[in-house]
């Protein structure tokens, strides 16, 4: 976008088991704060036709799980895909077995000023953090978690060459406590390169963890908002603003 443009995104870490209406409620206190763009995990429903917002959900179980959002009176979809950020496989708590980490993007395009933003959501594996180390007893979910992060990396560098965005903003679950520094610092060394760096939230978005955040070229402010049922976290709201 131009140096004076602003965006409000948010990203929403959703629940297996919500439902429409569960997400038309967030959606509608998004849209109260001005929100024109947004990130969702665990998010299996079609919602777009609840408010003036669209979306794109990709086919399938494993990619289905995050969606990209967006108010269809600010941008229009020039183009969306999903991206294999690893391959390697690991078991949830519920016992499945995830075939790798899949991320959802969406290139949009400003209906005012043809600029293009680069939005992209994926869901990084929980349980790897044991403090500042890596989970001694979770191997497998570790080394996914290793391999996403040099996989998102690689995806964005492959995007913004393909697609030429004016902005780049992503979002992850990324199931560590960007707070801390040790954490805070691998994520932004790997996404130097692709000159992205990390959002950090003011408060906790799961419990007291903060493993909900926004990267970008930009400098964002950063909220975290009232938890909504069935929710277990907090949505975070990052306004955008300032050079790309």
């Amino acid at each position: 976008m131009g140096p004076t443009v602003r965006l409000v995104d948010a990203h929403v870490s959703g629940w297996h088991s919500a439902g429409p209406s569960d997400w038309q409620s967030v959606l509608l206190m998004l849209e109260d704060l001005g929100t024109e763009s947004a990130g969702a995990t665990e998010c299996l429903e079609w919602v777009e036709s609840l408010t003036a917002w669209r979306q794109y959900l990709p086919p399938g179980p494993t990619a289905a799980e995050c969606t990209v959002l967006w108010r269809a009176d600010r941008f229009r979809r020039s183009a969306s895909g999903t991206s294999w950020l690893t391959r390697k496989t690991f078991r949830t708590g519920s016992g499945h077995v995830r075939p790798g980490v899949v991320a959802t993007w969406v290139l949009l395009t400003d209906r005012d000023t043809d600029q293009r933003l680069l939005r992209l959501v994926a869901h990084l594996p929980a349980s790897v953090q044991d403090g500042d180390r890596f989970s001694r007893d979770q191997a497998a979910r570790v080394a996914a978690w290793v391999a996403a992060l040099d996989g998102l990396r690689a995806t964005l560098k492959r995007l913004t060459m393909d697609l030429d965005p004016d902005m780049v903003v992503v979002s992850c679950d990324w199931n560590v406590d960007v707070a801390r520094l040790h954490w805070r610092t691998l994520i932004n060394t790997a996404l130097r390169p692709v000159g992205l760096r990390l959002s950090i939230p003011p408060a906790g978005t799961l419990h007291d963890r903060r493993i909900d955040a926004h990267a970008s070229r930009r400098r964002g402010h950063v909220r975290v908002l009232p938890k909504r049922k069935p929710f277990d976290h907090r949505p975070v709201l990052t306004v955008f603003s300032g050079a790309r």
